[in-house]
């Protein structure tokens, strides 16, 4: 058997099937398989009972475990011998399998070690060889260069993200601004409605109050007169059921004042209050057509794909 081959049986043998690291205090179970200690902590936690290998699933009614001394000793072994490796050229990459010599050369073209055995051989003829320190050196050089390349790279990634960062801020910064505009803008103009408002309201209460004023006397004296009427309707209902001699009396004087009466005139509104209120109307007309200007304005500000039919932008 080749030595590498026994090296890699050596490694498996000590080598924990959960961790896939060195044993640390094998532990063996009924099966007659190997763990370490901290991995069967691991995977059997607290259960004391229905417990199982975790290598081949066999399971153990108890806990049931016993330490390998023995196995524990090999893996120390085999830990030394790796670490003890024979030292000078090729002394880091072994010696070849096939030939038992040292591996002090590279084939370029299969990409691998081989010995000055192989260099000779039928396989890496007219292969182009180097020796392995060269070879080595040189992928150092291509591995310091990419390095180089990467971190430049990187550099610029977070220039490039700075930058990134401060354009957010500055944008975020203008938004902002933009949005404390708009919210000052619409108080103003809030406030500014509401004093028109108030206005307006105002005026129509100035209206109200001459309509009351002009209209009350006549309000007043229509109902003094109706007042008058019904009693006089009164006399000559009362009259018309009186008996001849009663009816006779005085019914000179009663039909006389009936006679007086007259029909009133139509009734005119006085022209004065019926320009102001119409005044007044136009001046709400004119604030409605403003103020749908100013929303197609605003709507079109939002969106220029809005029509803006009529609205005066100047």
């Amino acid at each position: 058997m080749a030595s590498g081959s026994v090296a890699e049986c050596l490694q498996q043998e000590t080598t924990c099937p959960v961790c896939l690291q060195y044993f640390v205090e094998p532990m063996m179970l009924d099966c007659g398989h190997n763990i370490c200690c901290a991995c069967l902590a691991r995977c059997w936690g607290a259960a004391e009972t229905n417990v199982s290998c975790p290598q081949c699933r066999e399971t153990f009614p108890q806990r049931h475990m016993r330490p390998n001394r023995h196995l524990a000793n090999v893996t120390q072994l085999v830990k030394q011998l790796r670490t003890e490796r024979p030292s000078g050229p090729g002394g880091e990459m072994g010696v070849c399998e096939k030939h038992r010599e040292p591996l002090k050369l590279y084939c370029e073209q299969d990409q691998m070690p081989i010995c000055v055995v192989c260099d000779r051989s039928r396989e890496h003829r007219g292969h182009s060889v180097l020796p392995l320190e060269e070879a080595v050196e040189g992928f150092k050089e291509q591995i310091q260069n990419r390095l180089d390349h990467l971190r430049r790279v990187k550099d610029l990634k977070k220039r490039r993200r700075a930058q990134g960062e401060q354009a957010r801020a500055e944008l975020l910064s203008l938004t902002q601004m933009e949005r404390e505009k708009i919210v000052w803008e619409f108080e103003q103009l809030y406030h500014s409605l509401k004093e028109h408002e108030y206005r307006l309201l105002a005026r129509l209460e100035e209206l109200d109050l001459a309509i009351y004023n002009s209209i009350n006397g006549a309000i007043t004296q229509f109902s003094c007169n109706i007042s008058h009427l019904s009693g006089l309707i009164a006399q000559l209902e009362e009259k018309q059921q009186q008996p001849t001699r009663e009816l006779l009396q005085d019914i000179g004087d009663t039909l006389s004042r009936a006679e007086r009466i007259r029909i009133p005139e139509p009734w005119i509104t006085p022209p004065d209050l019926q320009e102001k209120i119409h005044i007044f109307a136009q001046k709400c007309l004119f604030l409605t057509e403003s103020l749908k200007q100013f929303t197609d304005a605003v709507r079109y500000g939002e969106d220029p794909r809005v029509e803006r039919g009529s609205v005066i932008l100047s």
